[in-house]
């Protein structure tokens, strides 16, 4: 499933010719690409479809980003932003009519700033998470959203990521201070929405609003985050809860225990150890020799105090062996932080090898995770009997990846309309009975279209798009 906008004005029909005249003239030649195989691969989706671009423009400098959009606007042709790709709803894949223009941010690094007495970065959206957290880690501090992927800072404010971490740190926008946004309804070149101040109720709080967006109301052309100083230790744990239905005692004990040292609790099946090890058979099970648990958590603690004053190893093995013996926890292991953390990073490229993945990024309120865990595998096994069931995430927070893989060798599972079928029943369970989200952390975008404007209220759908508008006339919902 790929993206769909309409030609900017919403009537005109794209001129693509004089466009790409237009941008020859105005801008670097470097920053216009015609070629077909890379805006094909531009073109390609993180995990839904794939389309076809028109061209490919890729700004260095903010200037050349304000040209370039409102060339595309001039002569009526649709405008797509692109970080690093990695999302997976298909926000920034074009459609297949080859009209819209694909404006990656990939090289838009011209700010970079950094505030220590404030605690705060100030950094251009085509920035990668990584390369952010490597130039930041001298002056010991980091943006502490850890993920799979390694995705741009446009696109996480744009998605508004959670990751593994959530439980300790919140989300991007809990960390978000300000931005600059530049809105495609041409009547405005950038908008700076807010400053670096921590408390500032002067106004409507548009950051927020633009956080988890997608592209709906413009383009991200820089923000200024908070940072959390690099914990000087941590300490690591894998365990087996005693019992499902005593999972979420176990993790409310764990909170109540650690408090703020608590930086994750992630949750791993089974089933998606056993497709990671298949696919990467070096990665070591934490509970070797004997077999992984039907469900494990990965538990970790973390503190910027040393050793001498606070003792984290210590700290949570005392913890857990009072778990043990209240009969919350059945089997743990401590330490080997690093190959814990390798077995969680392995999970999503573990199923995706063994076949073709039907992902569920869903929250529900952490009580009802053990039920709808129950009810959902069942409804998998009636609709797909022969598909393996891989799920994983943030236990803590709620959220859940509930990846549904269907092996390469059994093509006739991949039936879309027994998936589609599938897909909306798991969803009514999430939203009907459990009151959770059919999109806890990856967006809305154009894959999950159809279950907005299923389960929405239409109030809310109306506000919705009356709020885009405003900003954008290429929005998706109009």
């Amino acid at each position: 499933m790929t993206g769909k906008s309409p030609p900017a004005d919403g009537t005109a029909t794209p001129d693509i010719a004089a466009a790409l005249k237009a941008l020859q003239d105005a801008l670097p030649g470097d920053a216009l690409v015609t070629d077909p195989d890379e805006c094909a691969r531009a073109a390609q989706g993180a995990r839904y479809g794939d389309g076809k671009a028109a061209f490919l423009v890729r700004p260095a400098t903010t200037a050349q980003l304000v040209s370039a959009t409102r060339i595309c606007r001039a002569h009526a042709v649709p405008v797509l932003p692109q970080g690093a790709n990695t999302g997976l709803v298909g926000d920034s894949t074009p459609d297949a009519s080859g009209t819209q223009a694909i404006v990656s941010l990939e090289r838009l690094t011209e700010v970079f700033r950094v505030d220590l007495p404030n605690r705060s970065v100030t950094v251009s959206a085509g920035f990668r998470l990584s390369e952010l957290n490597r130039r930041l880690e001298p002056h010991g501090l980091t943006f502490p959203i850890d993920l799979g992927a390694d995705p741009s800072i446009g696109g996480m404010i744009a998605t508004n990521t959670g990751g593994s971490r959530f439980i300790r740190y919140g989300d991007v926008r809990a960390n978000l201070l300000a931005l600059k946004l530049l809105p495609l309804n041409g009547q405005s070149d950038l908008l700076e929405l807010s400053s670096a101040v921590r408390k500032d109720n002067s106004g409507l709080a548009l950051k927020h609003l633009v956080a988890g967006s997608g592209h709906r109301l413009g383009i991200i052309t820089e923000a200024t985050l908070n940072l959390d100083y690099l914990p000087s230790q941590s300490a690591t744990a894998m365990i087996a809860p005693a019992a499902e239905e005593s999972l979420i005692d176990l993790v409310g004990a764990l909170e109540r225990r650690y408090g703020h040292l608590l930086t994750a609790v992630e949750a791993i099946s089974a089933p998606a150890f056993d497709l990671a090890k298949a696919h990467l058979p070096e990665l070591a099970s934490p509970f070797h020799p004997e077999a992984f648990p039907p469900l494990a958590l990965l538990v970790e603690l973390s503190s910027s105090l040393g050793a001498a004053e606070l003792n984290l190893q210590s700290c949570l093995e005392a913890g857990l062996a009072e778990m043990y013996e209240k009969g919350l926890i059945e089997n743990g292991v401590m330490g080997r932080g690093n190959d814990f953390w390798s077995v969680r990073h392995a999970l999503t490229e573990g199923a995706r090898a063994a076949g073709y993945v039907i992902g569920f990024d869903i929250s529900v309120p952490r009580g009802a995770i053990t039920e709808f865990r129950r009810r959902a595998k069942g409804l998998v096994e009636q609709g797909l009997p022969g598909a393996i069931i891989a799920d994983f995430g943030h236990i803590g927070d709620g959220g859940l990846h509930f990846n549904v893989v269907c092996p390469f060798e059994r093509p006739a599972e991949r039936d879309q309309e027994t998936i589609k079928s599938l897909r909306r029943e798991i969803y009514d369970l999430v939203m009907l009975e459990f009151r959770g989200s059919f999109s806890a952390e990856h967006g809305i975008g154009p894959s999950n279209m159809e279950y907005f404007h299923s389960y929405k209220a239409e109030p809310v759908q109306r506000l919705d798009k009356d709020i885009a508008r405003l900003f954008s006339r290429e929005s998706p919902f109009t």
